[in-house]
């Protein structure tokens, strides 16, 4: 099970690391990568990877903790191998904020929610993030 609780702090870094290979896998299958097998990788792409040995996998886990890594499509590939889901979340969680943009122009006759909405911060990240998802199909 790969759904790991946001509150929880202890699973912080992991959790956010989650979410950021779903983020970035989902903008790399959309800009039309392909998928390479982790066993077509040098020894040096395995440990840039993240996908050689125990030791390599520690370091790779400490470099990303100081900067976010690009998400190839060696580590889509790794990920794929072991059943990760990448859409945790489902058409319910787009069709909920899809809900609160409806009443949102209901009350304020538009749709301009502000990245930092106070009432509903989690709405104006998703009309941000559906913006980003609009200029990567275009």
């Amino acid at each position: 099970d790969f759904a790991i609780p946001q509150g929880d702090p202890s699973k912080k870094a992991l959790y956010d690391w989650v979410q950021t290979q779903r983020k970035k896998y989902r903008a790399y299958h959309e800009e039309g990568g392909d998928f390479p097998s982790p066993e077509q990788d040098s020894d040096e792409e395995k440990k840039e990877n993240g996908t050689g040995n125990e030791e390599d996998l520690k370091e790779q886990t400490s470099r990303q903790e100081k900067s976010i890594a690009k998400l190839t499509a060696n580590r889509i590939s790794v990920l794929n191998a072991i059943g990760f889901p990448w859409n945790v979340r489902g058409d319910s969680y787009w069709q909920k904020y899809y809900d609160a943009l409806v009443q949102y122009k209901a009350q304020n006759g538009d749709v301009k929610v502000p990245r930092l909405y106070a009432e509903n911060p989690r709405l104006g990240e998703w009309v941000t993030d559906q913006r980003k998802q609009y200029k990567l199909k275009c």
